[in-house]
């Protein structure tokens, strides 16, 4: 499969620590390409594994936070994202929003709706979000299917000389009937892509 068919066929699903991952917590290298490495690790119970990704980019912390802040931004960098939209601001910091995530053909696109929360800390320098995935009462739009479950983990810390640390966790279970081994197969390759819109969008401010 050339990189071009790779990238149409991993877009099933879409939509941190700083120091390199011990093996006592289970995961496992699967990706280093450009300064980014990627991990998974299985999680109990689940067909669906988890997702780690971690990179050392140029920039400050306040850089990212109009990419983490802003649900609207996330199409600029989320690897996938078809739709987005804020729903409510349930606090300073905390708020719900949706998604739309592009799956190729024969599954249908993916429908998230998910909570944000965000924290800065001063010292040391550090901003996170965490995303949950949320119940919605209103109807799934023809032609989408929902997702069932959803957590990520977004973390940005001063790395010193004008550098950042940054790491995205995820878990995801998409719903309908991708398969889990497709899941698996291409989540890491959506997070690697993702941190390169990133980095690229971080980099022309």
């Amino acid at each position: 499969m050339n990189s071009h068919a790779l990238k149409v066929f991993v877009m099933t699903t879409s939509l941190i620590s700083t120091l390199p991952v011990e093996a006592s917590e289970g995961w496992n290298e699967t990706l280093n390409d450009d300064g980014i490495v990627v991990f998974k690790r299985k999680r109990a119970g689940s067909a669906y594994e988890e997702v780690r990704a971690e990179a050392r980019l140029a920039g400050k912390v306040d850089d990212f936070l109009p990419f983490f802040s802003n649900p609207e931004n996330y199409k600029k960098w989320v690897y996938g994202t078809l739709e987005c939209a804020p729903l409510a601001k349930l606090n300073e910091g905390d708020f719900t929003f949706r998604g739309v995530f592009q799956v190729p053909w024969p599954f249908e696109n993916r429908e998230l709706m998910s909570r944000v929360e965000l924290k800065k800390k001063t010292d040391p320098e550090e901003l996170t979000a965490k995303l949950t995935h949320v119940e919605s009462q209103a109807g799934v739009p023809h032609g989408l299917v929902r997702v069932s479950r959803f957590e990520s983990l977004w973390r940005v810390a001063n790395a010193g000389d004008k550098k950042v640390d940054l790491s995205i966790e995820m878990y995801v279970e998409p719903g309908g009937s991708l398969p889990p081994f497709i899941v698996n197969l291409v989540l890491s390759r959506i997070q690697l892509w993702s941190i390169k819109n990133l980095k690229k969008e971080i980099s022309a401010r």
